[in-house]
């Protein structure tokens, strides 16, 4: 009898779920596409870091338009959420080295930075 119960009650919840799936309907692209931060932000201006053991990106904040900037070490561990603070340290996309490869200039915000790859010092050329 019980045995009896169990699969009338299994075949209650099957057809139950079964007609609730058939309720749903499927998603189109432009409901998909409607609201980006429903399908969560895109990677946005990767760039590695000078020393080569970090990459940097930014993500746009959900439901904001401001986007934040992330440092992800490259032998692993999590990426971490960069602070104002550190952003000014950080470099920008796309550097240019001189011939001996031992500085990199870069702009960030407007301005031109210079960074020695011996020492790592960071140096400000405009305002």
């Amino acid at each position: 009898m019980r045995s009896c119960l169990n699969v009338l009650l299994l075949a209650c919840l099957t057809a139950a779920t079964a007609a609730h799936a058939q309720e749903a309907a499927p998603l189109t692209l432009e409901q998909v596409m409607a609201d980006p931060d429903w399908i969560g932000p895109a990677v946005e201006g990767a760039w590695w870091a000078w020393d080569g053991r970090h990459v940097q990106y930014q993500l746009k904040r959900q439901g904001s338009p401001i986007r934040d900037t992330f440092q992800q070490p490259v032998d692993g561990g999590a990426a971490r959420l960069v602070d104002d603070a550190a952003r000014s340290g950080l470099e920008a996309a796309s550097p240019a080295y001189d011939a001996q490869r031992t500085r990199m200039a870069f702009v960030r915000n407007g301005d031109v930075f210079v960074r020695d790859l011996r020492s790592g010092a960071l140096q400000q050329l405009t305002r």
